[in-house]
């Protein structure tokens, strides 16, 4: 009797102490993808994130310059479809960024050596996803100001930036949905090519596709971007935190 006397029982303060730390490791903390990425950014460093793929970056660059060059050298001579075009080349330097770094690293097989590094395959490539993404913008904000300047106002600067930016979004948005859902070496073609089936189409059709983009409200346009950045974003955010790599050669074995 005299030795349960003795035992020390936790005091109000002790117990609820222990109460909230059996909480805070029990039930797992919201996660929050920006104050994440900002971490992992800082750990890795900008010039790590790029390590090895440097010569894609300027090759897409390279490319997406004479791809742009074509379409002003169309424009200014009055040929072809101007909101055709617009749509179609948008989302081209992005996927080229990403496909041809994701190529290089299958190739030199770096693609496998990642998922056992301290930062995962999934977060660095959705920090590449931004970056390219990033430079996209900046890219079609640029062209779509110059194709502007070249048309004299007629359509409005506001009207291809619409359609610049809702051909980009859907087309990233996309892309990241096939990626995140599909384990299959094929996932990051998919897209792409259907891109290219849709360029075909809209390139047959000629002036219905035009006439057709062209009777488009502004507003539309900016909406649909507005719903792809969202869904893009949101796609990005379940890709970061999938536990799941999905290694392309442990597929195909």
């Amino acid at each position: 009797m005299n030795d349960f006397e003795n035992i020390r029982f936790p005091s109000g303060e002790e117990k609820d102490r222990s109460i909230r730390m059996i909480l805070e490791e029990g039930i797992p903390r919201p996660k929050r993808m920006a104050a994440d990425l900002w971490e992992t950014a800082g750990r890795i460093g900008f010039k790590n994130l790029f390590f090895g793929v440097g010569d894609c970056m300027f090759l897409a660059l390279l490319l997406g310059g004479l791809l742009w060059a074509g379409c002003f050298a169309v424009m200014a001579g009055g040929r072809g479809q101007l909101s055709v075009l617009l749509f179609l080349a948008s989302p081209f330097l992005y996927a080229l960024l990403h496909l041809l770094s994701i190529w290089k690293e299958i190739m030199v097989g770096t693609y496998e050596t990642l998922m056992v590094c301290r930062c995962s395959l999934h977060q660095l490539m959705v920090l590449r996803m931004l970056v390219f993404g990033g430079l996209a913008v900046i890219v079609l904000v640029g062209t779509s100001t110059g194709v502007g300047w070249l048309l004299k106002g007629s359509p409005s600067v506001l009207n291809l930036l619409g359609i610049s930016f809702s051909a980009l979004f859907l087309f990233a948005a996309a892309s990241a949905a096939a990626e995140w859902k599909w384990r299959a070496p094929g996932a990051y073609l998919v897209v792409p090519a259907g891109w290219i089936l849709l360029s075909l189409v809209l390139l047959i059709l000629g002036e219905r596709a035009e006439a057709f983009l062209r009777s488009i409200p502004d507003a539309v346009f900016w909406i649909a971007a507005a719903c792809g950045a969202v869904f893009y974003g949101r796609t990005l955010k379940h890709y970061y935190f999938d536990p799941k790599e999905g290694a392309i050669a442990h597929v195909v074995r």
